[in-house]
């Protein structure tokens, strides 16, 4: 029993384990509730359950690459034995027992496999000559700020997801630096470089000062409306007063026309004269009420 690993895989809190890539349907059983008729034999015995290995080995014998072939059941005897399968059964399996089941057992396999592309390769990991802007950073930052190298370094740890720099990769380095700079550059870092209290008035404070824009703002657009109606009033006076002079004027005209009409004049032209006067006055009066 010498080839059967543990590794941290946890279902309903029972532990799965695993050989050579194969896990333990017998541990799955337990995780599933151990009800008597999910049993692994069972499943194995499935018309279902046969056609997918068939298919699984079908493939490997397809396959060209022979790092590519799949083991896909073995059974391993004594206390701690079992049948142990590939992850296809496993998905298979726990949908034969529930679709509930079956989805908590995808997505621990899901959250395993990102767990396994978000860890670094050894290749990957910065070594100290990468980190050395990264020092440089952090020690600009502490003069800047006027905080401990111990408090610099935790911040981004705590914002790269590490705990120790050595676990940066080497993708990640920049990142860090970025986040350092903009840790220098920002007066208030909340959480970070000012006590909650300083952070709690330092937004008051802003929020108080943006009332004070907008209003500033709000007055602005006030008076300049105020000042627009009352150009807009000024010039409409100007032209009522204009239309005032000119009715004036063509009132005049028209008494001064009827007045200098000789007796030549027969009385067709008298009448045609004063309705031309009367035409226009009442078309200036027009103009009047228009303003």
């Amino acid at each position: 029993m010498n080839n059967i690993l543990t590794q941290e895989l946890t279902i309903a809190n029972k532990p799965i384990r695993t050989v050579e890539g194969l896990f333990s349907l017998n541990d799955l059983h337990k995780a599933s509730g151990g009800n008597k008729k999910h049993q692994p034999a069972n499943f194995l015995r499935l018309d279902t359950t046969k056609g997918l290995i068939a298919e699984i080995e079908q493939e490997n014998i397809n396959s060209s690459d022979m790092r590519s072939l799949k083991t896909v059941v073995k059974s391993i005897g004594g206390r701690n034995g079992g049948s142990f399968v590939c992850k296809e059964l496993v998905y298979h399996y726990a949908m034969w027992i529930s679709a509930k089941f079956s989805l908590l057992v995808i997505r621990t396999f899901d959250k395993l496999a990102n767990q396994q592309i978000e860890q670094p390769k050894l290749s990957d990991l910065s070594d100290s000559e990468d980190r050395v802007p990264l020092r440089q950073a952090v020690s600009q930052l502490v003069t800047k700020r006027g905080i401990s190298y111990s408090e610099a370094y935790t911040m981004v740890n705590q914002r790269m997801g590490t705990e120790h720099l050595e676990e940066l990769s080497i993708g990640q380095v920049p990142q860090a630096i970025e986040y350092v700079h903009q840790l220098i550059l920002n007066n208030v870092i909340e959480g970070e470089l000012l006590p909650k209290s300083e952070v709690k008035q330092y937004k008051t404070d802003i929020r108080g000062l943006t009332f004070l824009k907008f209003g500033a703002m709000a007055q602005d657009l006030q008076k300049e409306k105020l000042r627009k109606a009352m150009a807009l009033m000024n010039e409409a006076s100007l032209l009522f007063e204009d239309a005032m002079k000119l009715e004036g004027a063509v009132y005049d005209g028209y008494h001064e026309a009827m007045q200098y009409l000789d007796d030549d004049y027969s009385f067709d032209d008298r009448l045609k004269a004063n309705k031309k006067a009367q035409d226009n006055f009442d078309n200036l009066r027009m103009t009047k009420l228009i303003f």
